[in-house]
């Protein structure tokens, strides 16, 4: 569905069947993705709705808001799986996940970008984001922000660290 976030576990509801034969894995962050394409399998039907029924609130130490570190690569490397696994089993909503994917790339590249020590780890996200500019610049779906931060990047990692610093 176009426009919806299909990738986090804990933004949704869900029946507990579900859940019989699935775990998320311990000791791992990021471990959403690695069993959303199981939660949809294992799904008669999913539904979307733009009700809010709760509040997210994340601590000062959470791992989204913690320090920073290589791990958090395990965002990307878990996304990307998750987006073979919708281009493979759901083409409809391929658009989203790969947007999906792409958001995750800025998220975690504004995370290291600020350190010199994730320079290797910055170019690799910068490469993959560069790789797809036409998508991300012109795609129907992409955010003004998302699509700003991809010009900044066509231009190199100074760049972007320097608007992102702002």
């Amino acid at each position: 569905v176009e426009g919806q976030t299909i990738a986090f576990v804990w933004g949704k509801l869900y029946h507990r069947h579900i859940f019989q034969s699935i775990r998320c894995p311990e000791g791992e962050i990021y471990e959403d993705m690695k069993v959303i394409g199981k939660i949809i399998e294992n799904s008669n039907r999913i539904v979307f709705t733009s009700y809010a029924g709760y509040y997210y609130v994340q601590t000062p130490n959470s791992i989204t808001r913690g320090d920073v570190s290589p791990a958090h690569m395990a965002l990307l490397k878990n996304e990307w799986q998750l987006l073979d696994f919708i281009n493979q089993n759901y083409p409809d909503i391929s658009m989203e996940a790969k947007n999906h994917y792409f958001w995750s790339c800025f998220f975690v590249l504004s995370k290291l970008v600020l350190f010199p020590e994730y320079k290797r780890e910055c170019q690799a996200i910068r490469k993959e984001i560069v790789r797809e500019w036409k998508f991300l610049i012109f795609g129907r779906y992409t955010r003004i922000m998302v699509k700003t931060a991809t010009i900044c990047l066509l231009f190199g990692l100074p760049c972007y660290r320097f608007v992102w610093g702002i």
